[in-house]
C-alpha cells in the first residue's frame, strides 16, 4: 500500500508540474486577452455616448465579442484542470487516510503486545534474570529493536497526519480558486450577452445603410488598389537599380534587413495603444453577407487624434499622397518595408533615418467614426507578409 501511494505521489506531482505551466500559460493568455477587452472598452466608450452607431464601432464590437469569448474559453479549460486535480487530490487523500489508520492499527496491537507481555515494567528485571552475557545482548537488542518500532510507527504516523493536512489546505485553496472561476465565467458570460445584443443592434441599423457602406467599401477598395500600385512603383523602382530582381543592399541595409528578421514577433505596435480589427488575408465583410473583402495588411484601431509610429530602425523610402487626402508612409529596413496608410499629417521626410518608435505621422479619423483606422502592412520585397505575425502580442 504504501509503494503504491509513494507513486502516486511522484506521478501526480510530475502531473501538477505539467499542470502548473498550462496553468501559467493560460494566465498570461488570459492577461493578454483581459488588455484587449480593456483597449476595446477605450475604443468603444466614446461611440455608446455619443450613440454613434459605424463600421468602426462594430469591427471593434466584434472583436471584442471574439475576444471575450476566448477568455471564457480559456476560463472554462482552467476550471477542467482544477476540478481535475482536487479530484486527484481527493483520490490520494482518501488513500492516505487508509494508510494512516493502517499504522495507527499497528501501533495499537504493538502497545497491547508490550501490556501484554510486561515488557514496559519488567525490562530490567528481565534482562538482570538473563544466564549469560549473550543473552543479555539479545534481550537488549530485542528491546531496542522494539522501541525503535515504536518510534519509528510514531514518527510515521505523525508524518501522513502532516501530509493530511496539507493536502487538506491544498483542496481548500483550489476549491476557492475553482468558486473563483466560476463566478468569474458566469459574469464573463453576461458580458458577453450584452455585447451581442449591442452587435445586433449596430448590425440591424448599419444594414439599412446598404448603399452608403457598398459606396465607401468601394472607396476604400480604390484607394487599397492606388496605395499598391504606388507601393509597387516604389519597391520596382528600389530594385531596377539591382542587377538581380532584388533590393540592392549595402552592407548596413544587410545588417539591419538580418536584424529585422531576429526581432520577428518582438516589433513593438505602430501604435502605443491599439486593436486589431481586421486581419491579414481575405474575409467576410462584417456587414454585407456575400462580399469578401481582403487586407494586405492588417487594421488597428486607435484612439481619435493618435500617432502611428516605425516599429523598427530604418530609412523613410517613400510618402504617398491620396486623393482624399490621406497619406502613406513607406519605411524601408533593409530588403523589408514597413507602410503606413490612413494619415492625415506626416512628420517625417524622404530619406530621412528612423528609429525605433520614431513618430511618423497622424492618423487620419473621419467625422463619421470616433475611433482612428491604422491600415499597416509589412512587405518583403514584393511580397506582401502577415504583420500580426511581426508583432509582439500587445
Amino acid at each position: 500500500m504504501r509503494s503504491l501511494i509513494n507513486f502516486l505521489s511522484i506521478f501526480l506531482y510530475c502531473h501538477s508540474l505539467s499542470a502548473q505551466n498550462s496553468k501559467f500559460e493560460l494566465n498570461k493568455k488570459k492577461e493578454d486577452i483581459i488588455k484587449e477587452i480593456s483597449q476595446s472598452n477605450l475604443l468603444l466608450k466614446e461611440n455608446e455616448e455619443n450613440k454613434n452607431y459605424s463600421y468602426n464601432l462594430l469591427i471593434t464590437l466584434n472583436s471584442k465579442i471574439k475576444s471575450r469569448r476566448e477568455l471564457i474559453t480559456k476560463i472554462e479549460t482552467e476550471l477542467n484542470l482544477i476540478k481535475t486535480e482536487i479530484s486527484e487530490n481527493y483520490f490520494i487523500l482518501s488513500n492516505l487516510k487508509s494508510n494512516n489508520e493502517k499504522l495507527i492499527s499497528k501501533y495499537e496491537l504493538l502497545i497491547k503486545f508490550t501490556h501484554k507481555n510486561k515488557l514496559k515494567f519488567n525490562n530490567l528485571l528481565n534482562i538482570m534474570s538473563s544466564k549469560s552475557f549473550h543473552e543479555i545482548s539479545k534481550k537488549l537488542y530485542f528491546y531496542k529493536k522494539l522501541s525503535d518500532i515504536r518510534k519509528n510507527q510514531i514518527e510515521k504516523i505523525e508524518n501522513e497526519k502532516i501530509k493530511i493536512l496539507e493536502l487538506i489546505n491544498t483542496l481548500n485553496y483550489q476549491k476557492k480558486i475553482k468558486k473563483e472561476l466560476l463566478e468569474l465565467k458566469n459574469k464573463e458570460n453576461i458580458s458577453l450577452e450584452n455585447e451581442k445584443r449591442n452587435q445586433k443592434l449596430t448590425l440591424e441599423i448599419l444594414s439599412k445603410k446598404e448603399k452608403e457602406i457598398k459606396n465607401l467599401i468601394s472607396e476604400k477598395e480604390k484607394i487599397k488598389n492606388q496605395i499598391i500600385s504606388e507601393i509597387e512603383k516604389i519597391i520596382q523602382k528600389e530594385i531596377n537599380y539591382s542587377s538581380t530582381s532584388k533590393f540592392k543592399l549595402t552592407p548596413e541595409s544587410e545588417l539591419l534587413s538580418k536584424s529585422f528578421i531576429k526581432n520577428k514577433g518582438k516589433l513593438p505596435w505602430p501604435v502605443e495603444y491599439g486593436l486589431l480589427v481586421s486581419k491579414f488575408g481575405k474575409h467576410k465583410h462584417p456587414i454585407l453577407s456575400g462580399v469578401i473583402v481582403e487586407n494586405n495588411g492588417v487594421e488597428i484601431a486607435t484612439n481619435k487624434n493618435s500617432v502611428c509610429r516605425s516599429i523598427f530602425d530604418g530609412i523613410v523610402s517613400g510618402i504617398i499622397s491620396l486623393p482624399n487626402n490621406t497619406k502613406v508612409v513607406m519605411v524601408r529596413h533593409g530588403n523589408y518595408i514597413s507602410v503606413y496608410s490612413n494619415l492625415s499629417k506626416v512628420f517625417v521626410k524622404k530619406k530621412e533615418k528612423l528609429k525605433t518608435k520614431s513618430i511618423i505621422g497622424s492618423i487620419y479619423k473621419s467625422d463619421r467614426e470616433e475611433t482612428s483606422i491604422l491600415d499597416f502592412q509589412i512587405w518583403q520585397e514584393n511580397k506582401k507578409l502577415n504583420p500580426e505575425s511581426w508583432l509582439i502580442k500587445n
